[in-house]
């Protein structure tokens, strides 16, 4: 494993650890959580503003800011 592909899993792994956190606090719900997991576990597949629509229909009550590009930036 490169340095890239380490940072890229550290960074995975904090997400998927914040959002099932957030649903152990009843902040999230089953369902958002299986959708996030699902969306992270196939990121690569995504665009930026794929990305950014899908957590905004996982999240309806959130406006999306801006995301970090460095992750997209390698896609495109």
């Amino acid at each position: 494993m490169n340095n890239s592909q380490g940072i890229h899993l550290k960074i995975f792994s904090a997400f998927c650890s914040h959002y099932h956190d957030l649903k152990k606090e009843g902040k999230i719900s089953q369902q958002q959580l299986e959708e996030v997991s699902e969306l992270l576990d196939n990121l690569e597949k995504y665009s930026y503003e794929e990305v950014k629509n899908k957590l905004e229909e996982i999240f309806p009550d959130y406006e999306a800011q801006e995301l970090p590009r460095y992750y997209f930036s390698r896609q495109q």
